[in-house]
């Protein structure tokens, strides 16, 4: 028995196998371990930095001979993170054109007049800084 050997029949052949090849679940296996080992490859990490507790630190001063500069570090430490905050929201809220202008207004006159810059160009944060 002798068959001609066809484009046609070669081609049904080839695509049976590949059918039969991708329902078997080593193939998708194989196909998608690369993006499953990327994927907690850099998951893992990023949890694993995040999940660390936060520390607490307790000043015990029963003199009281320490209480301003405990709360004068305390008032700086959270003038910075006010500073920091109207910074990210100035890079969402103040237009391009605005932005050395008020990095000038936070550095020279403070986080209330840079607060003030950024009710007026965005009124509908307004509600959110207060």
């Amino acid at each position: 028995m002798n068959f001609p050997l066809s484009p046609r029949r070669t081609y049904l052949i080839a695509r049976r196998d590949f059918i039969e090849y991708i329902k078997t679940w080593g193939f998708w296996l194989t196909a998608l371990a690369p993006f499953i080992g990327l994927f907690f490859g850099l998951l893992i990490p990023l949890v694993m930095a995040n999940s660390q507790p936060t520390k607490y630190a307790v000043i015990l001063d029963e003199t009281g001979r320490h209480a301003s500069q405990i709360e004068q570090f305390l008032d700086k430490e959270s003038q910075k993170f006010l500073e920091l905050a109207l910074s990210e929201a100035a890079k969402y809220t103040i237009p391009n054109d605005q932005k050395d202008a008020f990095d000038l207004v936070l550095e020279n006159q403070g986080p209330d007049e840079a607060r003030e810059l950024i009710r007026t160009s965005s009124p509908r944060i307004a509600e959110l800084i207060d």
